[in-house]
C-alpha cells in the first residue's frame, strides 16, 4: 500500500505542552518554519524549501483553507465554527505534501484535521485504497467513523466507497466488514486497528493487494 503523507498524532496533558521548534530541511542547511500549533515537519530524503498554500498564523475560516463551501457549511452546522491554530497548520503543511508529528493536548482537533484531510484529497488513478488511518481502540475508530459520517452526509457517493472502518466486535459484525471490502475493497479512506488489520491480511490476502 502506498502512502503519501505521515502523520503521527500524540496526545500529551497540559503538564507537558510546550511549542516545539520547527525546522525545515532546505538544502545543506536546516531554516526553521513559525508555524502556530505544536506541529512538527517529520525529516525528508527530499529536501527541499518550506512553500505553504497558505499562512496557518493570519487565517481563521474553513474557507481560507480552501475547504468546499458545501463541507464547511456541514461543519458549521455540527458545531465547527472554525478551524483550530494545530487544524491550519496541519492542513498548511499535509497541502505541501509533507509529512509531520502533531503533539497537542486532547481536544486540539488533530485526529479530526486528519480525518478532514484525507476525505477531501482526491485519490489516485490506481487500484489502491486512498489514505489509511490506524487508531489503537475501537472507540476512537467510532468515534472517526461518527466524524466520517457527518461529514459525508449529504454526499451523492455511497458510503463505503469514501470510508471504511475495521476493528474486532463480534462475529456478525466482523463478517460485515469482509463483505464491504469485497464489494468496495479500494475506499477512499480506510480506519482500522493495527490487529484487525493483520487479521484481515492474513484471513483474506486477496483484499490486501
Amino acid at each position: 500500500m502506498r502512502i503519501n503523507h505521515a502523520i503521527l498524532l500524540r496526545k500529551v496533558s497540559l503538564r507537558h505542552y510546550s511549542n516545539i521548534n520547527r525546522s525545515v530541511a532546505s538544502g545543506p542547511t536546516t531554516k526553521s518554519a513559525s508555524l502556530k500549533g505544536n506541529v512538527t515537519i517529520m525529516p525528508s530524503f527530499r529536501r527541499r524549501p518550506l512553500t505553504l498554500p497558505f499562512d496557518p498564523v493570519t487565517t481563521r475560516s474553513w474557507a481560507d483553507i480552501d475547504i468546499p463551501l458545501d463541507v464547511e457549511q456541514t461543519l458549521v452546522n455540527n458545531g465547527y465554527a472554525r478551524p483550530s491554530a494545530v487544524q491550519r497548520s496541519m492542513f498548511a503543511l499535509l497541502r505541501s505534501g509533507l509529512s509531520m508529528l502533531v503533539r497537542s493536548p486532547p481536544g486540539a482537533g488533530k485526529s479530526f484535521a486528519a480525518l478532514l484531510y484525507s476525505l477531501l484529497t482526491k485519490r489516485s488513478l490506481d487500484n489502491s485504497v486512498g489514505h489509511l488511518i490506524l487508531v489503537p481502540n475501537l472507540d476512537l475508530g467510532l468515534q472517526y467513523a461518527n466524524w466520517a459520517s457527518q461529514i459525508l452526509k449529504d454526499s451523492p457517493y455511497e458510503t463505503t466507497v469514501l470510508y471504511q472502518w475495521l476493528a474486532r466486535q463480534n462475529e456478525q459484525e466482523d463478517a460485515r466488514q469482509i463483505q464491504r471490502l469485497q464489494e468496495n475493497p479500494h475506499p477512499l479512506l480506510l480506519i482500522a486497528t493495527p490487529t484487525r488489520l493483520l487479521d484481515i491480511i492474513e484471513s483474506h490476502p486477496d483484499l490486501a493487494r
